[in-house]
Parts: structure tokens; sequence; C-alpha cells
């Protein structure tokens, strides 16, 4: 039996520029998306996400450590049911390949999909509900 009061997406931010997080965690949490976590680079963000109950991790592309790829990549491997947004400036067609490659759900481009961001992990929550 479905419930029918269901819990808000649970959210992890990894971006190494700590305006883009805290401007992202702002947006969702106006939208109702529940923000359990924000890291600074890749690894740091794999390690959260492996550790915690996570929906849907936002993933930048270019960070010291690790990038966006790899952690996504082993994000994936140990959690495929976690839905990955990679969210970056990079508006590459390979960088969006590579991110596809390795596993990521969706590749978003800051600017330009960022008011799109908040309906899509909805929706995606919604669909795996």
């Amino acid at each position: 039996m479905q419930q029918t009061t269901s819990r808000p997406p649970r959210v992890l931010i990894v971006d190494d520029a700590e305006d883009v997080r805290k401007l992202l965690g702002m947006m969702l949490q106006s939208e109702g998306i529940d923000v359990v976590g924000e890291a600074a680079d890749g690894a740091q963000g794999t390690e959260l996400a492996l550790e915690q109950d996570v929906d849907c991790v936002i993933m930048d592309l270019r960070m010291p450590v690790m990038g966006g790829i790899e952690a996504t990549r082993r994000i994936k491997e140990s959690k495929p049911g976690v839905h990955v947004f990679v969210f970056t400036a990079v508006d590459s067609p390979d960088e969006e390949t590579m991110a596809l490659a390795a596993g990521a759900d969706e590749y978003l481009v800051k600017g330009t999909d960022a008011l799109d961001l908040p309906a899509r992990i909805l929706a995606s929550h919604a669909s795996a509900a």
C-alpha cells in the first residue's frame, strides 16, 4: 500500500564554490526540498553520499581533490538508486558525454538550467516513490 504522505527529497550539494552551495540550498529549501549536506570537493561528496540517506546529489564537475565525473561514478556504483544531477558551468558535449557515461542522470548548465533544478528534483523523487 502506498503512503499518502511522503517525505521531501533528501539532497546533497557538491560544489567547490561556497556561494553556489548556499544559494542552491536556499533555493531548494524554499521549494520544500531537504538539503541534508554540502561538500566542497568530489571526495568529500562521495563520502557523504555513501554515509547518508540521500535521494539526489547535485554534482559540480571541476573541483579539487576529486572531480565530479569520478565522484559520480563512485556514488552510482555503490548506490545506483541515487539520482545524480551534474550541475556545472561547463557547457561541453564531451564533458556531458563523460558525465552521463559515469552514471549521471541529468546534465544541467549553471545559469541556463538553474531555475528548473527544483522541479527536476521533485519530479525524479516522485517517479522513484
